[in-house]
């Protein structure tokens, strides 16, 4: 996902770091959740402006696994942070800008349908955006069943 979206940063002048520490297992629908990783990338291109950083990583542990989009941007205030992720919902800041408040909403209903969720927190300056997922299911012969990465 990110080599998709290295040349939509760099006209924005955004630039898109990738840290990964391995390959990191999900069971999943693939198309569904590159869409929600692309969808996630392209709000932190777009709301993370002009000169900021865009970092994409995974993470595993026992409890599941993460795939998470962080910006350096503006960030969103406290109090409207837990309504990101309502159908139509947009900050006032982004309402001149293109989209229509669906997003998040998508993400967080793909991550659902996967038995996770979306976790969304400032980071001053910022927002990350995780993908939570549960620990994927191993098949007979101890391999996960379906891979996705950022």
């Amino acid at each position: 996902m990110s080599e998709l979206y290295d040349a939509a940063a760099e006209e924005r002048g955004v630039r898109l770091r990738l840290t990964t520490g391995g390959s990191v297992w999900a069971s999943g629908d693939r198309d569904l959740l590159s869409s929600a990783v692309a969808s996630l990338i392209d709000n932190a291109i777009k709301y993370g402006g002009s000169g900021s950083t865009v970092r994409l990583s995974t993470t595993s542990s026992a409890l599941g696994r993460s795939i998470v989009v962080e910006d350096d941007g503006p960030g969103v205030p406290d109090a409207e942070l837990s309504r990101l992720p309502e159908r139509f919902y947009r900050v006032d800041r982004a309402r001149a800008l293109p989209g229509n408040g669906l997003g998040l909403a998508i993400v967080s209903a793909i991550a659902a349908l996967h038995g996770g969720r979306l976790q969304l927190s400032n980071t001053s300056p910022g927002l990350r955006a995780a993908i939570m997922l549960p620990t994927p299911a191993v098949d007979a012969i101890g391999s996960p069943n379906v891979t996705a990465a950022a």
